[in-house]
């Protein structure tokens, strides 16, 4: 318009009439183009889950409104269909939500500031398209759900169900990875295996007569009786020496009566140890007598 007006006349602030004239100009107003967008003004990060979420409704969408929850924390999202979006509506799925995960701080629902649930939007809608129309739209959206929860989040690098509860979900694709639990149980099994190749299950009940494995002490085995049993190979034991003593059943060893074993070796007026006892005793102790090679010696012969 400057332009134009200047081919054919001029006058003094010819420019700034001309801008004034724009300004004002109505039609000139209400077909003009959007104005810059404003500076971004990002909410604070919150300092613990569902501490402030973002609501905003989606739709209508795929036949339904969709009310949107996030939280400003983890990124959790909960989406909940509806008729219509009215404030009762509105309250219910807010009841329901609360009732899981409890009252946050803040909900965030203007518009003009709620970035974070229109983005939510976005992304509902965008992943709802990708899931195939045959199963029901409550599959659909449960699906949607539980894969977003799992995934990291971009923004977090954490997924939103870690972040909200601390934990990761289980689903399909942990399948790929081994169960530590039934490895560890795999790796008991064939340890327990391997030793018991060459074990022996010995029953051993309260009241049997036993030696007991001494340490430290000449004696290497200690008769006494069995009390009571600890575990499924532990038992504690009461020594003739008055002595109450914890043994594994390997440490254990029953002890024969010559009413049990008419074999045994015994002198029947002492109250001495079996004779394999003490065989075993001397055996151990026995120091062996020290041993030189023999050889001839010649007599030397002299010089001279």
């Amino acid at each position: 318009m400057t332009s134009l007006a200047r081919s054919y006349v001029w006058w003094p602030n010819m420019d700034n009439d001309l801008e004034n004239k724009v300004r004002t100009c109505n039609n000139c107003q209400i077909n003009r183009k959007n104005p810059p967008e404003a500076p971004l003004h990002p909410w604070e990060w919150p300092s613990r889950p569902w501490e402030r979420i973002h609501i905003d409704y989606a739709g209508p969408f795929l036949g339904k409104i969709f009310l949107i929850m996030v939280d400003a924390y983890s990124k959790w999202l909960e989406v909940h269909p509806t008729n219509v979006a009215t404030s009762r509506a509105t309250i219910e799925k807010l009841r329901s939500t609360f009732a899981i995960h409890g009252f946050p701080k803040t909900i965030v629902s203007d518009n003009a500031s709620n970035g974070l649930a229109e983005r939510a939007v976005q992304t509902f809608k965008v992943g709802m398209k990708k899931m195939s129309n045959k199963e029901s739209l409550e599959t659909r959206v449960s699906r949607f759900l539980f894969k977003y929860r799992i995934t990291p989040h971009s923004t977090t690098g954490i997924t939103p169900a870690g972040m909200l509860m601390s934990r990761k979900p289980r689903s399909r694709l942990d399948v790929l990875h081994p169960d530590v639990r039934q490895r560890v149980q795999d790796q008991q099994k064939k340890q327990k295996e391997l030793h018991d190749q060459h074990a022996v299950d010995r029953q051993l009940r309260p009241g049997d007569l036993v030696y007991s494995r001494e340490y430290g002490k000449q004696q290497k085995w200690c008769p006494g009786v069995i009390n009571t049993q600890t575990g499924p190979v532990s038992y504690t034991i009461q020594l003739e020496d008055d002595r109450e003593v914890y043994r594994h059943q390997d440490q254990v060893i029953h002890r024969e009566t010559p009413d049990e074993n008419e074999n045994d070796v015994r002198d029947p007026d002492t109250n001495q140890q079996p004779v394999l006892d003490q065989q075993v005793v001397s055996e151990e102790n026995a120091v062996p007598a020290a041993r030189y090679p023999q050889r001839d010696r010649q007599t030397p012969d002299y010089y001279s």
